[in-house]
């Protein structure tokens, strides 16, 4: 788990967990899903690290162009049935087939929001259990003053804008159901609209379905992988 202010920390079944790896900013992470001694974690602006040892050593495996517009905490995520894949988000959207080792831009090198030069930063994504080629992904208003939702089905060679009449405010969180992967939920922070929103359809249409929630920014979905119809949300309240 990445913890910004106070690097990145790790459980294995202990009581405790360690505390103290990569340094930095904690961000996003990630676990082999097929040997849980390679694991990944982050700092900011991208930094991403690897370690084929539990987490006793760590190695930078950071995506290029530092210099394009990077959420501080950007996103990255790990294939689940292919755990050589790896998708990581500035504004534009970089793929490893190397489980790091190299990278290369997506959606013919352009941003994947309102890009040229530059475009908006993806600020959230998920990539299907079943089917590392799909991925969602969910970007900040930092360059245009409209977020949007993407997705791509072909492994990043192109991209589909998926925002239709979501409302205009700053996604947080995206979660797919790990039984379905056209099936999936979208957080919002902000106030003055719903929160939490979901698609049947792989994100053609939404539904609301955060009305009975407070009015609050709502910064975190996750489906439970055994009874996938339970959906959690983190608000700033809990």
């Amino acid at each position: 788990g990445g913890l910004q202010d106070n690097n990145t920390v790790l459980y294995k079944g202990t009581v405790a967990w360690s505390v103290g790896h990569i340094g930095g900013d904690g961000g996003w992470t990630g676990i082999d899903a097929t040997n849980d001694n390679i694991l990944y974690g982050s700092g900011q602006v991208l930094t991403i690290s690897k370690s084929l040892n539990g987490g006793n050593n760590w190695t930078p495996i950071r995506p290029p162009d530092t210099n394009r517009p990077t959420i501080f905490e950007a996103p990255f995520v790990v294939g689940v049935d292919n755990p050589n894949v790896l998708y990581a988000g500035r504004d534009i959207v970089y793929k490893s087939t190397s489980a790091g080792q190299s990278w290369f831009a997506t959606n013919g090198g352009a941003p994947i929001d309102n890009g040229a030069p530059f475009g908006n930063p993806v600020v959230a994504m998920a990539v299907s259990p079943r089917n590392s080629n799909l991925v969602y992904a969910a970007t900040a208003p930092l360059v245009a003053l409209r977020p949007g939702v993407f997705r791509t089905s072909d492994g990043g060679n192109s991209w589909s804008d998926l925002t239709s009449n979501l409302p205009d405010r700053f996604p947080s969180d995206l979660a797919i159901d790990p039984n379905n992967d056209q099936k999936v939920y979208l957080t919002f922070s902000g106030f003055g609209s719903s929160h939490v929103f979901k698609s049947s359809n792989g994100g053609a249409t939404w539904e609301d379905i955060g009305g009975a929630l407070p009015d609050i920014p709502t910064e975190a979905v996750t489906v439970d992988p055994m009874f996938p119809e339970h959906i959690y949300v983190g608000t700033d309240i809990g």
